[in-house]
C-alpha cells in the first residue's frame, strides 16, 4: 500500500521519515516524502519517492531568522501567518496530489492541519508524528516562549492549552481557507483540539520515554512514545580518511555543530569557540553547518587537534567523543543519548530550549548556553562540567536506557496495532 508522509524542515527533520520509510518499503509498502524542494535529492538519494511541498521561499526563512535573532514569537508568527495565508491553495494542491493514492498519512509540525484536512476530505487515516512532547501536561513545560518556567501541574496544564491556542489564532484563517477549498465545515473557532473527531488522533513520538517520562494524563491508545527513528542513512555514512586518521591519533575530542541553524553574528560566535578552544587545547570535530559558524575563520586559526567536516554521521563520531556541544535539535540529542555522550547545548529556537533544559534535569549536560549572551567563559564552563565523572556515568547510564529502544520496530508494531498497515 502507498504511505504518504509529509515534514517540513532540514535534514535533521527529514530523516527520521527516511528512516521509517525505507523500513516500510522493506515490507513492502510503497512510501514518498512531501518536503521542502531542498530535501528533494536526499529523499531520491535513499529510493523513496518525492512531493514537493513549496515551503523553503525566503519570507518564510526570514521569519525563523528574526525569530532566532530575538523576534518575540507573536511578532513571528503573526508574519509566519502571512507567508502561510499567501501559500494555503498551492500547499491544498500540493498535498492533495502527494495524497492520491494513499491509504495512510503521516504528518508532523506545520504538515499536520493541512493533513488531517486532506484526509479527512479523502478518507485517509493520519497519523500525527512529532520529536518533541506537544501534547498539553501537567508534568512537561510548554516550550513555545524561549524561557523554560516550571509551574504548577494545574498551572501548566492551563498556560500549554492558552499558548496553543494564541499560536492556532495566527494561522486559522489560511486553515479556514484551505478547509473551504476541499469542501469542509471549518473547524471551531479554538482549532481541531476542540473538534470531538480528533479526540482519538494517533500520535506518534519519536524519542526516548528515558528522555521524557510519559505524563500521566496521555491516553495510552491513541499517543504513543515510540524511541527515536534511527537507522542506516546512505548518504551521511560516509566517513572521510581524514576524520579517521584524527579520531585515531590523539585523545577523544568534542564535537561542535549547530546543523542548519544560522546565527546574526556568526563571527562573532566563532570567535569565541576558537578562544575557548585555544585556551583550553581541547580537540575538536567541528562541523561547517549552514550559517552558525565561519568555517574560514577556524582554518585561518591554524588551530592544533582541530578538524572541520561537512557532514558526518553521528551514530559513527558521537561514540568516539567525549562531549557533544550543539544546538538541540532533537535528532542530535537522540544520537548524543544513545551514544552515552555528555553534551551542551546553546538553543537558537522552537523545541530546542526544552531539551536544553530537559537534559540539564536529567543530569547528562553541561549546561544550557544562551546564544545572545554567551561568552568565552560560560562555554568553557559548561564543557568542563560536561567533562566531570559526574556527567559522564549518567550519560552512560542514559545508553544502557535508551539503547534497548527500537523506535522503528515499534512504530511498525504500533501502526499494526492501530490498524494501519
Amino acid at each position: 500500500m502507498k504511505v504518504s508522509m509529509i515534514t517540513a524542515g532540514s535534514m535533521g527533520d527529514i530523516r527520521p521519515f527516511i528512516v521509517l520509510g525505507k523500513r516500510l518499503q522493506q515490507m513492502g509498502h510503497q512510501c514518498s516524502i512531501m518536503s521542502g524542494e531542498r530535501n528533494a535529492q536526499f529523499v531520491i538519494d535513499e529510493g523513496l519517492g518525492f512531493d514537493r511541498w513549496d515551503l523553503d521561499l525566503p519570507e518564510a526563512m526570514q521569519v525563523e531568522q528574526d525569530l532566532m535573532d530575538g523576534e518575540s514569537v507573536r511578532k513571528a508568527a503573526r508574519k509566519m501567518s502571512g507567508v502561510v495565508e499567501k501559500l494555503m491553495s498551492l500547499w491544498v494542491e500540493q498535498g492533495t496530489a502527494a495524497a492520491s493514492g494513499s491509504r495512510l498519512i503521516i504528518a508532523a509540525n506545520q504538515a499536520v492541519p493541512l493533513a488531517m484536512s486532506i484526509g479527512e476530505k479523502f478518507d485517509i487515516p493520519v497519523v500525527t508524528a512529532y520529536f518533541a512532547p506537544l501534547t498539553p501536561s501537567r508534568t512537561i513545560p510548554p516550550f513555545f516562549l524561549k524561557k523554560i518556567i516550571r509551574l504548577p501541574g494545574v498551572v501548566n496544564l492551563a498556560v500549554w492549552k492558552l499558548l496553543r491556542l494564541v499560536m492556532w489564532r495566527f494561522v486559522a484563517k489560511s486553515f479556514s481557507a484551505c478547509r473551504a477549498s476541499l469542501g469542509l465545515n471549518d473547524w471551531r473557532w479554538s482549532g481541531p483540539w476542540a473538534d470531538k473527531r480528533n479526540d482519538a488522533r494517533k500520535i506518534l513520538y519519536a524519542f526516548s520515554p528515558h528522555l521524557v517520562p510519559r505524563p500521566a494524563e496521555w491516553p495510552e491508545e491513541s499517543i504513543k512514545i515510540t524511541g527515536s527513528w534511527e537507522g542506516a542513512v546512505t548518504s551521511t555514512q560516509t566517513i572521510s580518511p581524514a576524520l579517521e586518521r584524527f579520531i585515531a591519533e590523539g585523545e577523544a575530542p568534542i564535537y561542535i555543530g549547530f546543523g542548519s541553524m544560522v546565527s546574526s553574528d556568526p563571527v562573532g560566535l566563532t570567535q569565541k569557540i576558537i578562544t575557548v578552544l585555544r585556551n583550553t587545547g581541547v580537540r575538536a570535530v567541528i562541523m561547517r553547518g549552514s550559517g552558525a559558524l565561519v568555517a574560514e575563520m577556524i582554518a585561518a586559526a591554524t588551530l592544533p587537534g582541530v578538524i572541520c567536516v561537512d557532514h558526518v554521521s553521528h551514530a559513527w563520531l558521537f561514540p568516539k567523543v567525549k562531549t557533544v556541544f550543539h544546538h538541540g535539535g532533537g535528532g542530535t540529542v537522540a544520537a548524543a543519548a544513545r551514544a552515552g555522550t555528555p553534551q551542551v547545548i546553546m538553543p537558537f529556537i522552537y523545541d530546542q530550549f526544552y531539551w536544553a533544559w530537559q537534559l540539564e534535569n536529567l543530569g547528562v549536560s553541561g549546561g544550557s548556553l544562551s546564544l545572545k549572551r554567551v561568552d568565552e567563559a560560560d562555554i568553557e564552563t559548561a564543557l568542563i562540567k560536561s567533562f566531570s565523572a559526574e556527567v559522564v556515568e549518567r550519560a552512560k547510564r542514559l545508553r544502557q536506557q535508551v539503547g534497548q529502544e527500537n523506535g522503528v520496530e515499534t512504530t511498525i508494531d504500533t501502526l499494526q496495532h492501530w490498524g494501519y498497515l
